[in-house]
């Protein structure tokens, strides 16, 4: 699933290419900062035990 992130933002600027050369900065960095929190969400509770002890 993780690995699906990254695909998919590189389909995403692949199909968008002409946008991601020439908007502004801001937009390609809430574009890579969203999909790396994504990332990491995903990562994280990929490693969390089936159950966790309590």
């Amino acid at each position: 699933m993780a690995f699906g992130v990254a695909l998919v933002e590189f389909i995403l600027i692949l199909w968008q290419k002409n946008w991601y050369c020439a908007t502004n900065i801001q937009q390609v960095a809430l574009l890579e900062t969203s999909s790396s929190f994504t990332f990491f969400a995903i990562v994280a509770f990929s490693v969390l035990p089936a159950h966790l002890p309590g």
